[in-house]
């Protein structure tokens, strides 16, 4: 309990820290002289906490983002009511846009297109937008200036912000990110991707004569293909960042056309920035709905429609795939061949239908019946299914097919036509130690003839084909 406790401290203490610290990036380094940010993160930064369920509940969370602006807006020289102002306004749109993106308890899911459409739609759209016009208001009262001016910087800041920060760090909560882009297979593309996009800065912002900032696109689209939604992240965070020095500091394109104008520049980067999150993390989320579909259709392709077992044209590629694991490791191998006896008989007394639903619960048994993770249960055709076995003799083959016959016979599905008056299987089992250049159907056919014997014998029962040390 107290552990709990002092975890839900520190994740309370991280959050404000990182909010204050946003908050301040905002007003300290990008605010310009009307006193509005050019990219505003804390609001995204929050909104992402909540949608990720963490372990501080809505409101507490709400109210520490609330009291961290409000430091902040002290800190950066605001009045107590103004800062005050400004705090519930950034929590009333954070509120908003977590309550529309939530409402009939839909999950949003950044990386998905219509999660991702969605979040734009409300969380980057409409409650940028009316929080702008509450927040220009409050401003503008208080300072003066071009409300109009002032709400477009204030609403393209804070919907830049939410377009910005919330997708880099939705994908940077999930446990997996740092293995799609640091990986052992991953971590050496990874830093291509990173040296090609700091040499294609390198030449954009090191120059303020030439309008290059085009150049960048090549490399955030290279990054998308190659590392998904996280490359799209770490993309996006990088040239937002070198944007802003650059916008802040007077350099690179960004201050061409602006006469130096802090505000031209802010306008510029904004415009910059909604360009490469538009082409970037749409694309990512595309790209990741057509990877899923094409696992969905493999997936379709190699189950069995009936059984929900992997089908004949899985068993070939995945008994191929542990002969040849067998052959240089030089372990034995197994394989049991299950028939469902008198099958015919149970589909003419029962019907085709009966017959459907006695094959789905026999694959289903015999699936559960099997243990280790590197063994594999197919449907083999008609009313067989084969089981491989990998490191597996005669006697563990055995033992497994004891299993399944033992978990057949507890269905106790009433079969009229065998003589065992429910419904039984034959097994036949083959084991080899195989040679270099062994065929493995050789052992298949073993198996087979043991299936054969087996039903020769009177059915419901185990047989065992001699081994098969296969030679090439």
């Amino acid at each position: 309990m107290a552990s709990e406790r002092a975890r839900q401290i520190l994740y309370s203490a991280a959050v404000a820290i990182f909010v204050f610290a946003s908050v301040w990036v905002g007003l300290t380094l990008t605010r310009g002289e009307d006193r509005v940010a050019a990219i505003w993160l804390s609001n995204g930064v929050l909104v992402v906490l909540l949608l990720s369920k963490g372990k501080t509940p809505t409101l507490p969370l709400v109210m520490i983002g609330f009291l961290a602006n409000l430091l902040a807006n002290r800190v950066a020289g605001d009045q107590w009511l103004q800062a005050s102002s400004l705090a519930a306004i950034n929590a009333l749109e954070v509120v908003i846009a977590y309550a529309l993106l939530t409402r009939r308890g839909r999950e949003v899911d950044l990386r998905d297109p219509s999660g991702l459409g969605r979040f734009v739609l409300w969380g980057a759209i409409v409650a940028p937008l009316i929080c702008s016009l509450l927040g220009t208001t409050v401003v503008v009262a208080s300072r003066g200036g071009d409300f109009q001016a002032t709400l477009r910087v204030w609403f393209l800041a804070d919907a830049l912000g939410m377009a910005v920060i919330a997708p880099v760090l939705f994908v940077f909560l999930k446990d997996h990110v740092l293995t799609e882009l640091f990986g052992r297979e991953k971590l050496g593309g990874t830093a291509l991707m990173l040296l090609l996009l700091g040499l294609s800065l390198a030449v954009v912002f090191s120059q303020s004569r030439l309008p290059l900032l085009f150049l960048v696109f090549p490399v955030l689209v290279l990054a998308v293909f190659k590392r998904g939604f996280a490359g799209a992240a770490l993309a996006v965070v990088t040239i937002a960042a070198i944007g802003v020095i650059g916008a802040v500091k007077g350099f690179g394109p960004i201050t061409i056309g602006s006469g130096n104008a802090f505000t031209d520049r802010v306008l510029l980067l904004q415009a910059y920035l909604a360009c490469v999150v538009a082409t970037s993390f749409p694309l990512a989320a595309v790209l990741g709905e057509r990877d899923r579909l094409h696992e969905r259709l493999t997936g379709l392709v190699y189950v069995d429609w009936l059984t929900d077992l992997p089908n004949r044209r899985h068993f070939d590629m995945r008994f191929n795939s542990e002969w040849r694991r067998a052959m240089r490791s030089r372990m034995p191998i197994s394989l049991m061949m299950i028939d469902v006896d008198q099958f015919k008989e149970y589909n003419d007394a029962y019907g085709h239908m009966a017959g459907d639903r006695c094959l789905a619960k026999l694959g289903s048994v015999m699936a559960a019946s099997v243990k280790r993770s590197a063994d594999f249960v197919a449907r083999y055709g008609g009313e067989e299914f084969v089981v491989i076995l990998p490191e597996t003799t005669a006697t563990g083959a055995g033992i497994v097919a004891a299993n399944v016959m033992e978990a057949v016979a507890a269905l106790e599905l009433p079969h009229a036509g065998s003589p065992h008056k429910q419904v039984s299987v034959s097994v036949g089992i083959a084991y080899a130690h195989p040679d270099i250049g062994a065929e493995p159907s050789e052992l298949v056919r073993s198996a087979d003839r043991a299936l054969y014997t087996a039903k020769r014998d009177g059915r419901n029962c185990v047989r065992v084909a001699l081994e098969q040390t296969t030679s090439a």
